[in-house]
């Protein structure tokens, strides 16, 4: 449970202000920090799929 929270906390906190912060500090556009996020969960989604249509073979050792 501690593992799932320490990874979904800091998680939601940059979904939630990432846009926000790219937009202050870097003086992003609304339509490039959504591009950047839509970016993002491309990638993670087509990682995942390869995963799940080849998963790794390998344990960990030990």
């Amino acid at each position: 449970m501690l593992n799932i929270m320490t990874y979904n906390i800091p998680f939601a906190f940059i979904l939630t202000f990432g846009g926000i912060y790219a937009e202050e500090y870097f003086h992003y556009t609304v339509s490039a920090a959504t591009l950047l996020f839509s970016a993002f969960f491309a990638t993670s989604m087509l990682g995942r799929l390869a995963l799940s249509l080849r998963p790794p073979h390998r344990g960990l050792p030990g």
